[in-house]
């Protein structure tokens, strides 16, 4: 089959390249992907840039083949995601499984890429299906898709909203789609309007920040050690404007961020009204934003006593010290955090 032959919803290949120009697209097309075997099989997701350091294990290719090549022949048929595994694509071991799939297995690589690029070059001989979606091609274009993406949300805004919307969080989708989720949930069933997005979105809006969030409420850890890893080379961008680079520096502005988000949702998670006013007078926090942490506090539940059991010990050894580094507290408390 080759990648041209293939569409999402079709029965998936042994071997499918799913990706796109944003992040937002590819969970978006991995879902579509995944549909038709989600009810019937295992669905194990593997973060690439984390088992690439596993070494001892003998690397990204070695760990996923193993895992493709455990399933039962009688059982459950068994789907692997690699998250940004582009490089299995290159790999002499991944190729010839390609070629020679363990029955009743899936590999499914999931990677971005700038349109402009197109997708990754895929082995000679037609195993490998492809699916790309290289998002709005023009401005009438991502004006649909932003309508798209709210109207999912059960939300619509003004024209000025758009237009500032583009102003303030700029052409990047993932960038773009976190600050919808976030209008969707602060507007409180109002039509978004421009002062919506001035009140909240300012010129970046953390929104690294909250995607690692996300992550993290999704029990994804291998995505949020990923997405550390992405803002440690690329740049975590701050609430205010600007970015930090480099492990250390990143790290050390998102523990502070994390603990004192897990602060907040904690306090509003009561269902005391008159106590969650006061609260977020005393914080200086909007109506609409007290919404949004209460929806998060929700979505915890029991957990949330656990996230602040976790934050307590890694804020407590933040400021003993003792050798161990922001790096080490913050991944650490990522495991608590994402753990089940």
């Amino acid at each position: 089959m080759s990648g041209a032959d293939w569409k999402p919803g079709a029965p998936l290949p042994s071997t499918v390249l799913v990706g796109g120009a944003a992040r937002c697209l590819l969970d978006e097309l991995l879902e579509k992907c995944l549909a038709p075997v989600a009810k019937e099989a295992e669905i194990e997701r593997l973060p690439a840039a984390a088992l690439a350091k596993e070494k001892e294990e003998g690397g990204l290719a070695t760990i996923v083949l193993k895992k493709l090549g455990s399933a039962s022949l009688f059982g459950a048929r068994r789907v692997v995601v690699v998250l940004g595994g582009q490089e299995l694509l290159r790999d002499k071991q991944a190729k010839g499984w390609m070629e020679k799939p363990t029955p009743r297995t899936h590999l499914v690589i999931a990677a971005t890429r700038p349109a402009k690029d197109g997708p990754y070059a895929v082995p000679a001989g037609g195993h490998v299906g492809v699916a790309w979606d290289v998002g709005p091609q023009s401005p009438a274009d991502l004006r649909r898709f932003l309508e798209r993406r709210l109207a999912k949300r059960g939300a619509k805004a003004t024209p000025a909203a758009y237009d500032a919307l583009l102003e303030q969080a700029g052409a990047s989708l993932d960038a773009l789609d976190s600050e919808l989720e976030k209008l969707s949930l602060f507007a409180l069933g109002e039509t978004v309007d421009a002062h919506h997005v001035e009140a909240l979105c300012g010129h970046t809006a953390g929104r690294d920040f909250d995607r690692l969030w996300q992550a993290l409420l999704e029990r994804r850890l291998g995505e949020a050690l990923g997405l550390v890893e992405s803002m440690a080379a690329e740049g975590l961008v701050m609430f205010g404007g600007g970015r930090v680079f480099g492990a250390a520096a990143v790290c050390n502005t998102l523990l502070p961020l994390l603990l004192a988000r897990i602060r907040r949702v904690a306090a509003v998670a009561t269902s005391n009204e008159k106590l969650i006013g006061s609260v977020g007078a005393a914080l200086k926090m909007k109506p609409g934003y007290v919404h949004f942490l209460q929806k998060d506090a929700r979505t915890l539940g029991a957990r949330l006593s656990r996230w602040q059991a976790a934050a307590l010990r890694a804020e407590v050894q933040q400021k003993r010290g003792g050798g161990r580094t922001d790096e080490e507290n913050l991944e650490q408390l990522l495991a608590q955090l994402a753990g089940r």
